[in-house]
């Protein structure tokens, strides 16, 4: 019983893993509500949308951040490096907080690097904040 569990799990995780990189999780959808992520962000440094952070820059920026859910020193230093490298559309704001703008140019990236002709953020795109 417990390597069906163990199983299905590993299954279940590689799944989710493989619709967040090609993004086939179905239409991806903006979240224009979405708050801003980081330290001193009240109540938002924690949970899917951080990991979604870390998971992005990890593959696109090979930043190494731990894939834990859970916005530290390490991910906001490389949101800051990602903010001060990638300012082409949105001229962000080097501050280490992943909010609209930077969320958007996030996902913009994203779409560039992994799916040119895919969806726009995949799962990540429900989570992180954007501009539209």
């Amino acid at each position: 019983m417990k390597f069906k569990r163990s199983a299905a799990s590993a299954a279940l995780a590689t799944s989710v893993a493989a619709a967040i990189v090609f993004g086939t999780v179905g239409p991806a959808q903006a979240n224009t509500n979405a708050d801003s992520l980081g330290e001193g962000v009240p109540n938002i440094n924690y949970g899917s949308g951080v990991w979604c952070v870390q998971y992005m820059l990890n593959r696109m920026d090979n930043a190494g951040l731990a894939e834990d859910s859970s916005f530290g020193p390490a991910t906001a230093a490389a949101v800051r490096v990602f903010q001060a490298t990638h300012h082409y559309s949105y001229h962000l704001t080097v501050d280490g907080v992943v909010g609209p703008k930077t969320g958007t140019e996030m996902l913009d990236q994203w779409k560039y690097v992994f799916h040119k002709s895919g969806g726009w953020g995949g799962y990540c795109g429900n989570w992180l904040p954007t501009t539209h």
